[in-house]
């Protein structure tokens, strides 16, 4: 995989000791929209194929480095419920993608899959940064550092400094009152119900290295096609 190989030699130039990997989502067509017209598979076989598509390259990145920690949010193209307003969000068929990923990778002793306590968000720390991740979907994006700020210090006493998304399918980046929130690339790029929207993008991923003086030290946006 092309972007396996940026990974490797980035991890490598830069490195690194512990690599967070954070999946944001929409890994798989469900049943939402027309979405399921688009999927040339069966949403089962989809599940499959991405979760050891998954498993192995993360396994290559271990290779890398001296700790792997994945962490998870769903997506919404994966809810079991056709109608958003007849959805519960937690009930979402991604959550088997890091269930398969903890079982598929058990004997490798570098990687942690780290479960979410905080519903459809995902905290993590990186070099003394708060950062927190979440799929935006149902979410203003230009809001979406302050929401989560506010959200997170009353019920949580963490001040955020980073937010992640994913969801829009295209490169994006905003600050408000010093939080920096990140829109990141789409696996897929542009598909036929994005591009319906006007959500055009190319695939991409995105690789950011943090340190403990002033955060955030450089971003690697990282082509799929």
């Amino acid at each position: 995989l092309v972007c396996v190989s940026y990974m490797k030699r980035y991890l490598s130039i830069n490195n690194i000791d512990t690599l967070h990997i954070v999946l944001l989502g929409d890994f798989a067509h469900g049943a939402i929209h027309n979405c399921r017209l688009y999927s040339r598979e069966d949403v089962c076989d989809q599940l499959m194929q991405v979760s050891e598509i998954l498993a192995r390259a993360i396994n290559e990145f271990s290779h890398e480095v001296n700790n792997v920690v994945v962490y998870s949010c769903y997506g919404n193209h994966m809810r079991t419920t056709q109608k958003k307003e007849e959805s519960k969000s937690s009930d979402n068929m991604e959550k088997v993608i890091p269930w398969w990923l903890e079982q598929r990778l058990a004997t490798n002793g570098k990687v942690t899959i780290s479960y979410s306590q905080f519903k459809e968000f995902t905290l993590l720390t990186v070099a003394g940064n708060n950062i927190v991740c979440v799929h935006v979907n149902g979410f203003n994006f230009k809001d979406i550092g302050i929401t989560t700020h506010a959200l997170f210090t009353k019920m949580f006493g963490v001040n955020v400094d980073y937010t992640i998304s994913g969801d829009k399918h295209h490169l994006e980046e905003f600050e408000k009152f010093g939080i920096e929130s990140i829109l990141i690339r789409s696996l897929c790029g542009t598909d036929d119900y994005a591009n319906d929207l006007h959500l055009y993008g190319k695939a991409g991923q995105t690789m950011m290295i943090f340190n403990n003086e002033y955060g955030r030290e450089c971003t690697y946006h990282i082509p799929l096609s």
